[in-house]
């Protein structure tokens, strides 16, 4: 398979991840660079243009290729693609893969930070993005601490904009939290962004607990999880339309069974009643069977009157 024949087996509509072609990607990574980086420019090109890629994954797998291989001359491309619209990212993309976008830009970053911190400056772009190049800040802040006096400058000037989404001032609020809790104490706890017992964890732990705490939970660096996202994205890739399931079919229907009728139970019938015992003479209930029978005859009572 040539470098051309490889990327159209990543291009066609697939339900399933193509391992194949994938394994000759990964052993032909140099031949396969110029191809992915032209490739991509032009799905971006034709995203910007208003064409739809949603039926494509060839600009998908050549982002995470490139991204695996860390080529920094995927940084601008990436750069540029979040300054379009919201709508042209989104189409091309996915929520999915927007999500994902800050370990992208970590992973090829080649020191240009200016360009992440006018998208975030731009109140003309899109919410998600915005929120998407401030978590992308904090990574570099936690990988290249020489850059957090940078961040948190733009972070704390947007912050303090009201006119900025609810969403995105969370997110700052958030990540100045982490980067420098004693300088936006009294900021965070007059706006009321951030709960009490966020800041004080933060002033516990410190910048450096702080930024570790980040590190350990966001798996930042990991680009094992780029190969994951490969063999995933056909499954979670949200399809146009899914065909609908076969009827089940039996070789022989099943045959009626006929049951017997119930015999009915007879209805309850109460039990009679006892019958009453017969009333005792109270002159005998006085006489014992074994005394003297009272007639005279010199016989005890059971052999003699009792017998009759």
């Amino acid at each position: 398979m040539n470098p051309e024949e490889i990327y159209a087996a990543f291009r066609r509509p697939i339900d399933a991840f193509p391992e194949a072609a994938f394994q000759e990607a990964l052993k032909r990574s140099d031949e396969m660079r110029p191809l992915l980086i032209a490739e991509l420019k032009k799905s971006m090109q034709r995203s910007l243009a208003g064409e739809s890629l949603d039926q494509e994954l060839g600009h998908c797998y050549a982002l995470l290729l490139l991204a695996h291989q860390r080529c920094q001359e995927l940084f601008p491309i990436i750069v540029e693609w979040l300054a379009s619209t919201e709508e042209d990212l989104d189409d091309a993309f996915g929520d999915y893969w927007m999500g994902s976008f800050p370990d992208f830009l970590l992973a090829t970053y080649s020191g240009e930070i200016d360009s992440l911190c006018a998208i975030l400056r731009n109140s003309s772009q899109g919410e998600y993005q915005r929120s998407v190049t401030c978590d992308a800040l904090m990574q570099l802040c936690v990988t290249d601490p020489s850059k957090r006096s940078a961040v948190v400058e733009v972070m704390l000037e947007q912050v303090k904009d009201d006119g900025n989404p609810e969403f995105l001032l969370q997110c700052l609020a958030g990540d100045l939290c982490s980067l420098c809790p004693v300088e936006s104490e009294s900021f965070l706890r007059e706006s009321g962004l951030c709960t009490e017992e966020e800041i004080s964890e933060s002033l516990t732990l410190g910048i450096s607990g702080c930024l570790k705490q980040y590190k350990d939970l966001h798996r930042i660096g990991d680009c094992a999880n780029f190969l994951s996202y490969f063999r995933t994205w056909a499954f979670v890739r949200e399809a146009k339309e899914y065909p609908a399931k076969p009827e089940p079919k039996f070789l022989k229907p099943a045959p009626k069974v006929q049951c017997e009728p119930r015999p009915k139970t007879p209805a309850f019938q109460p039990p009679p009643p006892p019958k009453p015992k017969a009333l005792v003479n109270q002159d005998e209930r006085l006489i014992s069977r074994n005394g003297p029978c009272p007639c005279g005859s010199g016989k005890i009572y059971k052999k003699c009157c009792a017998k009759n």
